[in-house]
């Protein structure tokens, strides 16, 4: 069996640096991965939301350009989005990280508590197209939900997020419905890691 590699590099020293703030920045990384040197992930704070909004704004109109009509794209900006990240964030309702490369956002994702059994559900996992396929997901991922029991609803059309998400143990429950804010079909998947 193989030592791992992936490794978190001055953790506490971060930290302090941040003020208190949870920080993990990777330098080397296992056989699965590819390497990732000098890239910060850190919970996301009331003052990123311009930034969030601004990644995932971009990230949306990547992604999705063949799965949500043109016109939902267009008409969502980055200033609707900043004020909903913020009112998230500075309220708790929701928890983010975000992962940066030098200053550049290169990947963002949230959770929050839920009032369905597991009682967590990932919200947000979004990695620029370029770190798609270097375990920035993974990382975030587990940033936030940990190995824990959660939920997720995904684009029914999205087969590359739904692969990664079976990949993780998450599966398919049988629930679906239409995104109110897009009209599209997306599915809800679980992961279940009581027994």
């Amino acid at each position: 069996m193989r030592e791992p590699r992936c490794s978190p590099a001055s953790e506490s020293k971060r930290a302090d640096a941040l003020g208190g703030l949870p920080i993990l920045q990777w330098s080397l990384c296992d056989d699965d991965y590819v390497p990732i040197d000098d890239l910060l992930i850190r919970l996301a704070l009331p003052d990123d939301a311009h930034a969030i909004a601004a990644f995932q704004t971009t990230a949306w109109n990547e992604a999705y350009e063949s799965l949500i009509p043109e016109e939902h794209l267009d008409e969502t900006a980055t200033a609707q989005r900043e004020y909903r990240w913020r009112d998230r964030l500075a309220s708790g309702v929701r928890e983010a990280a975000m992962a940066l490369d030098g200053t550049e956002v290169v990947g963002v994702a949230s959770w929050s508590s839920t009032g369905e059994n597991p009682g967590l559900e990932l919200k947000t996992l979004y990695v620029r197209p370029s770190w798609k396929g270097t375990g920035l997901a993974r990382r975030l991922m587990h940033f936030g939900i940990q190995d824990r029991s959660a939920l997720l609803w995904v684009f029914e059309e999205n087969v590359r997020a739904r692969r990664f998400y079976e990949k993780h143990d998450f599966k398919p429950d049988g629930v679906r419905q239409i995104d109110p804010g897009t009209g599209v079909w997306e599915i809800r998947l679980r992961r279940d890691r009581s027994g």
